[in-house]
């Protein structure tokens, strides 16, 4: 028989806690994996139409060569940065929801970096290391606490 409940022993009172509704840790890890993919192709999208407004509207206010070739520099060195930064979190939604070992600790590493995107990432980077922190408590085994027999 699996007794799930929790005895605290205070001042001659006696406290049960259930603890039979669990943390489902695979279910918040694909709503994490859900988050760092969407989230990521976001990222990826809203630079990409921004790149093309700007394309778009820049070359009518400049009128110089070299200003045209900064601009452009500038242009493809945005689009490059960012989806080298979201790459990894692309990667880590994905193995997330593959429920692949190393996604989690990968998720809790760009979750610490993410702390700092306010305020979308902040708060993906506020729950994976919580969910970190939870699956972490949830490997370690359990110790089973029995009531202290009065003899």
């Amino acid at each position: 028989m699996d007794f799930s409940y929790l005895l605290l022993q205070g001042t001659g009172y006696k406290i049960i806690i259930d603890m039979s509704n669990r943390i489902d840790i695979d279910q918040h890890k694909k709503i994490l994996g859900t988050l760092y993919v969407v989230f990521s192709m976001l990222n990826i999208v809203l630079v990409i139409v921004a790149v093309l407004v700007a394309s778009a509207i820049i070359p009518f206010h400049i009128h110089g060569f070299e200003e045209l070739l900064a601009v452009t520099f500038v242009k493809y060195a945005i689009i490059s940065l960012v989806i080298i930064l979201t790459t990894p979190a692309l990667i880590v939604g994905i193995g997330l929801l593959y429920k692949r070992e190393w996604a989690l600790t990968l998720a809790l590493v760009l979750g610490i970096v993410g702390l700092f995107g306010f305020p979308f990432w902040t708060f993906i980077g506020v729950y994976s290391i919580v969910l970190f922190i939870l699956a972490q408590n949830e490997k370690k085994p359990s110790k089973s606490i029995t009531e202290p027999s009065m003899e």
